[in-house]
């Protein structure tokens, strides 16, 4: 029973006490014929037994643990009923028997002649909260399990006559506005803080409006104006980024523009191209949502990955929003061929010209949404659309999250993050979003994107000898190439290289020692040469093993439910570019012929 939080509130004094004299009470009110002084004599006794049996049991644990610490009661804070136990402290119970105990501690004062007024505060204490806590099992599913921690917390607010009018008063507003009773539980700490300022913002008619009259999910428990104002006690600077997410703070409007991550399309480039660019670009997209949310909170951008709902309701208004849409075909194609980075990448890789060139070198691609992780079956298309449809294909319902919130939409085409148009595009978009145009073209030219196991072994570091190495790399891994000879041309000659991008750096003072050793330039030489024929093996080898979209397609003809349920999916995703940007539809070939497939298959229904 150690860890049953719960037995042991029950075992503890002020609750025996308290159970005594409701028992008691029940006794004298059930049978008339009881009562006068004798009755309360046995009272007494009563009550004098179960102290004395309970200081006896104390000092035998104490006893007890000297000699076998290990049966030492655990915590009570750790007992897994912890927080459900303590309503037990609540109960009318604890409450008088805490009173009694409070009491006798100051009998040599007369405290035994304001007994009876003790009880009578305890009732009301009891009753108050009692009260409190059927209103809001009234207007919320399941009460938060911090709850009963709050109330004894703060048990003079809610025994105060005057803050629990206001508190049912504000419960009673907004008691069909769940989402907003949970945020007011969940933080009821803070609330009863700041109880009066929460109260005006939760009662003026801008909170009806932007947010209960929407049925807001995540409603903020401040008034997002006064948040801006660093004259006010709570502010944006002034509360930690944990407890603004709690508090469902919306982000502050300081964002020069918001980029919607998508999933399969050009996330790799679009982030890095941004990036390079961009002065303080968020690149914290793929962590959890939480802790995105207080990175945020300081950037001057934002980057909202395809899961992140909350975030995008706690975005703020009149944004500049950019995203990026590409044939949904291509995109199944692209998440069937997804490897997953963590299980393949283990760092940089360093190697020697002593170090044998072999298949260990390179990594085994293990791939996110297959039954074989090392290797994909065409039939794994089905655990993309079935289980993963929804996350995929959500365009439609996140750009109506936001649609009160745009002031301007950059809605790009797949193809204009490719190696011939990335360059064009990014100069644009820095003079239309002020921020630094592009001066290096090479720096997008060649595949950003590694999801698919091209080139995730680099960076490599060649070491010559123990100062010296030459780095094996591409143009988007290396951008800054400052103090670095790039000595591709050299050693590969007029060798026609299966990644352009693919680049070889070296220090200026190590490039002129390794020039003028020529013996030890050719080994390097060959040596690059032969870890490159390797290098193109392993990756002509993954190329062979991806599916593509006209397999994809040939795989949807004997499928009719798989079709009927993509085409549900597609045909709300692509809602906004069919209706703003028409000609990106008729660029996508293997949609057309999807759709004319679902037309021909399926009689036109």
């Amino acid at each position: 029973m150690q860890d049953n939080a719960s037995y042991r509130i029950k075992n503890t004094l002020s609750y025996k006490l308290g159970l005594a004299l409701i028992n008691f009470n029940k006794k004298i009110n059930n049978n008339s014929i009881l009562g006068g002084g004798i009755e309360y004599l046995k009272l007494i006794k009563e009550l004098y037994i179960l102290k004395r049996t309970h200081q006896k049991q104390k000092i035998l644990y104490k006893q007890i643990t000297q000699i076998f610490p290990e049966l030492t009661y655990t915590p009570l804070k750790d007992c897994k009923d912890y927080k459900e136990a303590l309503k037990l402290k609540l109960h009318l119970c604890y409450f008088l028997g805490e009173a009694l105990i409070k009491t006798h501690k100051n009998w040599y004062k007369g405290s035994y002649l304001f007994l009876f007024k003790e009880f009578k505060q305890a009732k009301y204490n009891y009753t108050s909260i009692k009260e409190f806590l059927d209103t809001l099992s009234l207007y919320t599913t399941s009460l938060n399990p911090n709850i009963y921690e709050n109330i004894l917390n703060h048990i003079d607010f809610f025994t105060n006559k005057n803050y629990q009018e206001n508190l049912h008063k504000l419960i009673s507003l907004h008691k069909d506005y769940e989402s907003l009773m949970n945020a007011i539980l969940n933080n009821l700490d803070f609330v009863i803080k700041h109880f009066e300022t929460i109260k005006e913002w939760l009662s003026s008619n801008e909170f009806k409006t932007r947010y209960k009259d929407e049925n807001h999910p995540y409603p903020s428990l401040l008034d997002p104006n006064k948040l801006k104002d660093i004259n006010e006690e709570l502010n944006y600077h002034s509360i930690d980024a944990n407890l603004a997410w709690e508090l469902n703070l919306p982000l502050p409007d300081n964002y020069e523009f918001v980029w919607l991550q998508k999933d399969s399309c050009a996330s790799i480039a679009t982030i890095t191209f941004f990036n390079f660019l961009v002065k303080k670009f968020d690149t914290l997209v793929w962590l959890n949502e939480n802790e995105h949310y207080y990175s945020l909170m300081k950037l001057k951008t934002a980057s909202i990955a395809q899961g992140h709902y909350r975030l995008l309701y706690l975005l703020p208004y009149n944004i500049n929003l950019i995203f990026v849409v590409r044939d949904p075909i291509s995109i199944i194609k692209h998440a069937l061929n997804h490897i997953e980075n963590d299980k393949v990448y283990y760092g940089i890789k360093e190697i020697d010209l002593l170090t044998n060139i072999n298949s260990s070198l390179f990594h085994k691609p293990y791939y996110r949404y297959t039954k074989n992780p090392y290797k994909i079956e065409i039939s794994d298309i089905e655990t993309i659309i079935l289980n993963h449809g929804d996350y995929y294909f959500n365009t439609h319902k996140r750009l109506e999250i936001l649609k009160n919130k745009i002031k301007n939409i950059e809605c790009l085409e797949f193809s204009e993050l490719n190696t011939q148009n990335a360059f064009n595009t990014f100069t644009r978009l820095a003079h239309k979003y002020n921020f630094t145009p592009p001066r290096d073209p090479l720096i997008f030219q060649g595949r950003a994107n590694r999801n698919q196991g091209d080139l995730l072994v680099l960076p490599v570091n060649l070491y010559i000898d123990k100062n010296c190495k030459i780095i094996i790399t591409t143009h988007q891994l290396h951008s800054n190439k400052q103090g670095f000879i790039e000595m591709s041309k050299e050693i590969f000659e007029n060798r026609n290289l299966m990644f352009d991008n693919l680049i070889l750096l070296i220090k200026e003072h190590d490039y002129i020692s390794l020039k003028n050793n020529q013996v030890l330039f050719k080994k390097c030489k060959n040596y690059l040469n032969d870890y490159m024929d390797a290098l193109e093996k392993h990756e002509i080898d993954i190329k062979n093993n991806l599916i593509n979209e006209k397999q994809i397609l040939e795989y949807f003809k004997d499928k009719k439910d798989l079709r009927i349920k993509l085409k549900k999916l597609l045909d709300d995703d692509l809602a906004y570019v069919k209706e703003n940007h028409p000609e990106y539809i008729e660029k996508w070939k293997y949609y057309k012929e999807f759709e004319k497939m679902c037309e021909e298959l399926d009689g036109g229904s």
